[in-house]
Formats: C-alpha cells, structure tokens, sequence
C-alpha cells in the first residue's frame, strides 16, 4: 500500500507490504495484480520478498 508518495522522485515513495506492515521501496516491493473476466488488471497487494515466497509456497503447496 503506498504510504507517501513522491511526486517529483518516484523512488523515494514510501510503500509498506500488505501482510507484515513492512516499510518498503519502490525497488523491494512485488505488486500482485489480479483482474476479473473482461476488466483490466487492477493492484491489489504490495508485498515484501519474504511474504512472496510465502504465497508461492502456498499456492505450489495445494497445487500438489
């Protein structure tokens, strides 16, 4: 979720991960995008490294 933005230097907005609350950059941060069946895809997490590997290892977990 974007906290403060930037508006003449987009890498110094300040960003914090969906999950754990962590402060994150525009460099560290991973955008989930989702969308329905004929809209356009829309950003609906910021997530840090560590909660990532979470979700991946969740999804491939039931998957098996």
């Amino acid at each position: 979720m974007l906290v403060s933005q930037n508006k003449f230097d987009k890498s110094e907005s300040k960003y914090e991960c969906d999950r754990c609350k962590k402060e994150l950059s525009i460099t560290t941060r991973i955008s989930i995008y989702s969308k329905l069946s004929y809209e356009n895809p829309k950003k609906r997490w910021d997530l840090c490294n560590k909660c990532y590997a979470a979700l991946v290892r969740g999804i491939e977990k039931v998957n098996k």
